[in-house]
């Protein structure tokens, strides 16, 4: 579990369940046994509010939640990052897993997924009002004492969606219609999540670049985030105009969640033994 000082928390979580085989290249096949379109050649970045149902062509841009401004900034600063190694055009991968290793355009910019974004949002939304800054509940883990915001404690909050990461995309593609077809998604996914408060920490996490600049520092959430495998990402930021980063569990002003999924399908593969 990664963590920064007592009153801001920092986590990273993959969901990695992979058929072996092959990667397809003319696109994936869904549950339904229909060609599934490929991601987009060109990254999709959806404009700041844009309306539900918007969207490029591929189902999954499908806009769900018209995105805030934090949470487009949070998606072109990860795919300049990804694809330059800066931030807001300075170098940004000193001291990160990325250091030594990364070539400009070497990683592939993501596309904007409504359905990772409504699915992070909702996490978002919990976070900010329940206080449970990670990722999936830990049971019979007492609420008292330092690190309380890692453990699920309202499971009957108005704000709950979902126990795990690949829940609450599931139950995002179910809202869009599309789980018969992508419910591969959901386990092929991971998710960066954090909540700061400013005054109270090293940092507020108060914008999208002081995010990523965390992040990045934390070797699982950078691993996340400079992964080849993915091809979408959906991410959400919502603030609390009351926080509390003092209570038990710390209700913090800012808290961001950052989905990445793949787009593709693995193929299956059976070997079949030699008479």
């Amino acid at each position: 579990m990664n963590r920064t000082p007592s009153s801001s928390s920092l986590l990273a979580v993959s969901t990695l369940v992979l058929a072996a085989g092959l990667s397809s290249c003319g696109g994936s096949t869904g549950g339904t046994g229909t060609a599934l379109p490929n991601p987009p050649a060109q990254p999709f970045i959806p404009a700041v509010g844009a309306a539900a149902g918007s969207g490029a062509s591929h189902p999954l841009t499908r806009v769900m939640v018209p995105p805030s401004a934090e949470a487009v900034e949070l998606l072109n600063l990860t795919n300049e990052v990804r694809t330059k190694g800066t931030l807001a055009g300075q170098p940004a991968l000193s001291g990160t897993c990325a250091e030594g290793t990364f070539r400009a355009g070497q990683l592939a910019p993501l596309s904007y997924s409504g359905v990772l974004s409504h699915a992070a949002f909702k996490h978002a939304t919990y976070m900010a009002n329940v206080g449970f800054q990670a990722h999936q509940e830990i049971p019979g883990q007492p609420v008292t004492g330092e690190g309380t915001e890692d453990v699920e404690t309202n499971r009957a909050s108005q704000y709950f969606y979902g126990e795990y990461n690949p829940d609450r995309i599931r139950r995002s593609l179910q809202e869009a219609g599309l789980e018969a077809t992508y419910g591969f998604v959901a386990d092929n996914a991971a998710e960066n999540v954090a909540g700061g408060t400013p005054g109270t920490s090293t940092t507020g996490y108060s914008s999208a670049r002081e995010m990523l600049q965390a992040w990045l520092r934390s070797p699982g959430h950078c691993k996340n985030l400079m992964s080849s495998r993915w091809h979408f990402m959906g991410t959400a930021y919502v603030m609390n105009p009351a926080p509390q980063p003092d209570a038990s569990p710390r209700l913090h002003q800012n808290s961001w969640v950052q989905v990445f999924s793949e787009g593709i399908q693995k193929t299956n593969v059976v070997i079949v033994p030699q008479q």
